[in-house]
């Protein structure tokens, strides 16, 4: 692939990274994550891998929680444990 192609492809990818951040943010300015398997949440109950590069440019506009999934095993971890 030829330089000026990279380029144009690697401006590409930094715009449909913007996209997905501001879509992310849409909601309530916040971008939500799982603390334990860092997917985002896209909609109310719906949950997303993401990229890591996109939560490093999120920014202090990130906020913890955790996944249904993850509160699940988490559950069933202790109840193991107790």
């Amino acid at each position: 692939m030829g330089r000026t192609a990279s380029a144009r492809l690697n401006t590409l990818h930094q715009r449909l990274d913007a996209a997905r951040l501001a879509t992310l943010r849409a909601r309530d300015g916040l971008v939500h994550v799982c603390g334990w398997c860092r997917k985002v949440r896209i909609d109310e109950g719906e949950w997303v891998p993401a990229e890591p590069a996109l939560l490093e440019r999120a920014g202090p506009t990130l906020t913890h929680g955790v996944c249904p999934d993850c509160a699940k095993a988490i559950v069933r971890q202790r109840s193991a444990v107790a």
